[in-house]
């Protein structure tokens, strides 16, 4: 680094202009009291120990020890940093003490008892005001850097979990397709319109982060559609929606690992089995409840699925604090409760 670049540094730095600022009044101070070439000399004396202890410290010692991330990289630092000071205090008393016997002692009678001492507490001061500044500096900088990965990989997060759910629903709904035209049912064709509308809500709509209600419930009724149609039943399978608010915003297809889950586990061809769908918005709430039938097992249905980890990763990068999620895993009911503030 040359003469120029440090000049331009050492004036940018907030440490230099403090010094400089109290080194003037130093110089104004001992003006009124002695003259101005004195004045200068005393100046001088307090000035060549703080630029020392700024250089030393900003060019060497954190470069070489702190920003290299070592593991002993702070024990070293305060090593070296007890050496330099005493290092600095030593060479600048010294010299003042040399200078003494050869200059007028005008200017050097009231300090030649605590030479030591106060270059000490000069140069501790300018290292103190260097560390502060740098580690402020350097924890704020650590901090807009953590925010920003933070943020980066919740997109990532966000996109990964979204592509899973896409392909998830499309798996789920070509197995319909395809039950139904091993069925020979007479409305497939219908049904592969429907599925085409369902997909393009989800691969175009559902790319955005948040989607009006309305688009939502329009899905959601459409594919319980598709899933009476698949079941060729229109058993007690109930869909209620109420809105007192108006169109609202929300997280697309949020809901929708539950409701396959209705579809995936309920007997439907059992004369009792029922799917209770109920999704009411008020205030500055959506509340969604789900209750169903489940099939009788000797062996415990294991509920962690892809769908509801996705879901509930969803809602954790979403909302965090802002909703509730109570899941009720009975006997032979099912029951789900979701509620989001909004």
């Amino acid at each position: 680094m040359n003469f120029k670049t440090i000049i331009t540094t050492l004036y940018s730095r907030r440490a230099t202009v403090i010094l400089i600022m109290l080194i003037l009044f130093i110089f104004v101070k001992n003006t009124i009291e002695h003259n101005i070439l004195q004045s200068f000399v005393l100046v001088l004396f307090l000035l060549i120990p703080s630029l020392l202890t700024y250089l030393l410290t900003h060019y060497l010692l954190i470069p070489k020890f702190i920003e290299q991330q070592r593991s002993e990289g702070y024990l070293l630092y305060i090593v070296a940093s007890c050496f330099m000071i005493f290092g600095i205090v030593y060479v600048c008393a010294s010299i003042e003490s040399l200078l003494s016997e050869i200059i007028n002692s005008l200017v050097m009678e009231r300090y030649i008892g605590d030479i030591r001492l106060k270059y000490l507490a000069l140069v501790m001061l300018t290292y103190a005001i260097i560390n502060v500044i740098y580690f402020v500096k350097k924890f704020k900088k650590e901090n807009e850097h953590k925010e920003e990965v933070l943020a980066r990989n919740k997109n990532m997060e966000m996109e990964m979990l979204k592509t899973q759910i896409n392909s998830h629903f499309l798996f789920n709904a070509l197995n319909n397709i395809y039950s139904m035209t091993y069925f020979d049912n007479k409305n497939a064709s219908k049904y592969i319109m429907k599925l085409s509308q369902m997909l393009r809500y989800v691969l175009e709509d559902c790319e955005t982060n948040q989607v009006p209600i309305s688009s939502e419930i329009k899905y959601i009724e459409n594919y319980i559609d598709f899933q009476k149609a698949r079941f060729e039943t229109d058993r007690d399978i109930v869909f209620n929606y109420q809105n007192e608010i108006g169109d609202v915003l929300v997280s697309p297809m949020i809901f929708q690992p539950i409701i396959e889950n209705c579809f995936k586990h309920c007997p439907l061809q059992h004369q009792n089995s029922y799917i209770h769908i109920n999704i009411i918005v008020e205030k500055n709430q959506i509340k969604f409840t789900s209750e169903n039938t489940q099939t009788l097992m000797k062996v415990p249905i294991k509920r962690s699925s892809i769908g509801i980890e996705n879901m509930k990763s969803r809602l954790n990068i979403l909302y965090k604090n802002r909703y509730i999620l109570n899941i009720e895993d009975g006997n032979d009911i099912y029951k789900t409760e979701l509620i989001i503030n909004i």
